[in-house]
């Protein structure tokens, strides 16, 4: 069962068996550039974009790589 909860500096907690993941949360105009892509190349080098989040009460939670 996942457990949620909001921190004081407003990132969300996911509690799942025992696991902890921190998410960060996102206005629409402040979504990082890497936002809905996979990978991507430029300059001839493989990127990593974030293909992972979920929206909750009006933002957009991305987990945090911190």
């Amino acid at each position: 069962m996942k457990r949620f909860k909001i921190l004081k500096n407003e990132d969300l907690l996911v509690i799942e068996s025992g696991k902890e993941t921190r998410y960060r949360p996102y206005k629409v105009g402040d979504i990082p550039k890497e936002f809905g892509c996979i990978t991507f190349k430029y300059k001839g080098k493989a990127k990593l974009g974030i293909d992972n989040w979920f929206k909750y009460k009006g933002l957009t939670y991305v987990q945090n790589t911190n």
